[in-house]
C-alpha cells in the first residue's frame, strides 16, 4: 500500500572492518542489516518495530523524525516511554 518504510544507512568503515561486522546488529559475511520499519498513515504511526538486538541505538527515533510521525496509534504500554521522548502524541 506504499506506507510500509524501512531505514537506510550508508555503510562506513567502521562498520565494515576486514570484511567483519563488529557490531551485533550487522549480519556476519552479509551486507549490514538494520532490522527496523514502519507502518504508518499520514503523520500517524500504526506500528514501529526494531528487532531487540538494534535497540536504543535511535534508529526508531529516527524513522519518527524522518516520517514527520506526530501521532502513535494504540501503542504498546512498554514503548510509552519510546513515544514521550519522540514528543508523539498517543491516540
Amino acid at each position: 500500500n506504499g506506507n510500509l518504510y524501512g531505514l537506510k544507512v550508508n555503510e562506513t568503515d567502521e562498520m565494515y572492518q576486514k570484511g567483519l561486522r563488529t557490531d551485533s546488529i550487522f549480519c556476519v559475511d552479509s551486507m549490514y542489516l538494520l532490522p527496523c520499519f514502519c507502518i504508518k498513515e499520514d503523520n500517524k504511526a500504526i506500528i514501529i518495530w526494531t528487532h531487540s538486538r538494534a535497540r536504543k541505538k535511535g534508529f526508531a527515533k529516527k524513522l519518527v523524525e524522518l516520517l514527520k510521525i506526530e501521532y502513535s496509534d494504540n501503542p504498546l504500554p512498554h514503548s510509552l516511554e519510546f513515544w514521550k521522548k519522540c514528543n508523539v502524541q498517543l491516540c
